[in-house]
């Protein structure tokens, strides 16, 4: 019965982290627009201000992907040593899935950053291609590490 109840608080913690983020996610744009149409800040800060607010959302679901508590088997059974070594995989593919996914956010954000900040619109789509290598190069070490 402990064992239920630690799960069950748990699992009230990631509901209520996850909540938090898709609330940052929406009042992001919120802050943004407000920023711009009544604050009257430039674009540029109001932009930054925005991935800040995303990347804390994003940092959140993050923390609470990688918190999350690891399969504790049942017994010394076969079905109970594949039912942890599963677990164990899709703790391993969700930790990947977020850092692949914060890096994109990282490259979006310095795309916006330097294409205001030196309206350099015609070339700073390169960052894309960068982001694609770094993408690569997260996957990459993820996998060595097995």
């Amino acid at each position: 019965m402990l064992n239920n109840e630690k799960m069950q608080k748990d699992r009230e913690k990631r509901a209520l982290v996850t909540s938090i983020s898709v609330g940052l996610y929406i009042i992001s744009i919120v802050v943004l627009i407000l920023c711009v149409t009544v604050l009257g800040l430039s674009g540029e800060v109001s932009v930054c201000l925005m991935f800040t607010i995303i990347a804390i959302a994003t940092s959140l679901i993050v923390y609470n992907s990688i918190s999350r508590p690891k399969y504790v088997k049942a017994d010394d059974t076969i079905v109970e040593e594949f039912k942890e070594w599963k677990s164990a995989n899709s703790t391993q593919i969700e930790v990947v899935r977020s850092v692949k996914s914060i890096a994109w956010l990282a490259i979006v954000a310095l795309y916006f950053i330097l294409s205001f900040a030196f309206h350099a619109w015609a070339y700073s789509w390169i960052i894309f291609i960068i982001g694609a290598a770094i993408e690569r190069i997260i996957g990459l070490v993820f996998e060595l590490r097995k």
